[in-house]
């Protein structure tokens, strides 16, 4: 059977600073549920990628008769910086290195994501539950976000989320400094600066691109998702004949990813934090991963995974591999990221027990009146 892509809404809304946007999907339940559904889950992808290409698990979760009737609605934005966001904040984002990307307005923005979201489906007698899912440096928004305002989650996926401690930089750099010129040299900054970002077009893009490593093993419906959405057709000024020619672009630019991947010091105080979150939280990491050999993560706990390490800090945490899958294993393997999610939807309380213990997320604060505490 062809796979098709789920039915879904788009909007747009105020992100955590003035002047930004993030686009965002929103997927409803394919058939109503008897009682109304009040779970909704949140999806954050990975640097780089885009929230379309959380569909091909979105399709999967619908395709389960449980979570159709469980689930609400499935939302995915895409961070301010990519996707259809990265048109919206044109002239509003780093394209350069002159200065990195601070990790925490990812969180920020995943929350005014939030505030939505109860907006739009709580009640006068219940409040929607809110599951996440993310990936990567969407995976850390959510951890992020959760450290910021635990009231605003009831569970947590997450598919190797990058964060990282001195030791790491101390590995990666000699120096433990988190930011700095040092961080320049860092070897993901550089692979971002060196990363073609221009294709004569579509099927130039998709040629090359599947050639490489990084995107071979992507399952063929998230490619083609990223395809068509991680790109863009562009005019540029051919300065030898005086004429502008169309190309195919990546939205996300690798001069902008690059100064993403400059802030990851930022991640330290979420990793510092770990411990008070207090709520199921399911991590993941691919089987063949770098990720899933043992670095340095924290004094003490030399020769551990990350992921494990990350797991372990959480009072309700848990890790899984995933076989066959990189880093990129929400886009390589989406039915094995999906069964986990069916799990850990199925192992969260009745809403009704939940009830007496959940308060409200201090009622519905406007996105610039959210407090971090980080």
């Amino acid at each position: 059977m062809r796979w098709q892509r789920p039915a879904f809404t788009p909007g747009t809304l105020p992100g955590s600073d003035p002047g930004i946007s993030l686009a965002f999907n929103a997927y409803p339940a394919p058939t109503a549920a008897a009682t109304p559904a009040t779970t909704v889950i949140l999806c954050a992808h990975a640097l780089g990628m885009t929230k379309e290409t959380f569909e091909p698990i979105i399709a999967a979760l619908w395709a389960n008769p449980a979570v159709a009737r469980a689930v609400a609605a499935i939302y995915a934005f895409d961070a301010r910086q990519q996707g259809a966001s990265a048109r919206l904040n044109v002239g509003r984002i780093p394209t350069d290195l002159t200065v990195h990307t601070d990790w925490k307005t990812n969180a920020l923005d995943l929350l005014c994501l939030a505030n939505h979201i109860h907006h739009t489906h709580d009640t006068e007698n219940t409040i929607t539950r809110i599951v996440g899912l993310g990936h990567s440096y969407g995976a850390v928004a959510l951890t992020t976000a959760a450290v910021i305002h635990a009231a605003r989650f009831a569970a947590l996926l997450l598919c190797e989320p990058v964060l990282f401690t001195p030791e790491f930089f101390v590995q990666l750099t000699g120096n433990p400094a988190p930011f700095g010129d040092h961080m320049r040299q860092a070897a993901f900054v550089q692979t971002a600066t060196r990363k073609k970002g221009i294709f004569a077009n579509r099927d130039a893009a998709a040629r090359e691109m599947r050639r490489k490593a990084f995107y071979a093993g992507f399952a063929d419906e998230s490619f083609e998702l990223w395809l068509d959405h991680g790109f863009e057709e562009i005019e540029l000024a051919d300065d030898g004949n005086k004429q502008r020619q169309r190309v195919y672009a990546l939205r996300c630019t690798p001069m902008t990813e690059a100064s993403v991947f400059l802030g990851t010091g930022c991640t330290h105080p979420t990793f510092a934090r770990l411990s008070e979150l207090d709520i199921p939280t399911v991590v993941l990491t691919g089987s063949q991963s770098e990720w899933a050999a043992p670095i340095f993560a924290a004094d003490g706990e030399t020769g551990l995974v990350r992921d494990v390490v990350i797991a372990n800090k959480v009072k309700r945490g848990k890790h899984y591999y995933v076989e066959n899958a990189s880093h990129m294993v929400a886009v390589e393997q989406p039915q094995a990221v999906a069964n986990h999610m069916i799990e850990l939807l199925a192992s969260l309380p009745p809403l009704e027990a939940e009830a007496g213990a959940r308060t409200h997320p201090q009622g519905h604060l406007p996105q610039h009146l959210v407090q971090s505490k980080l």
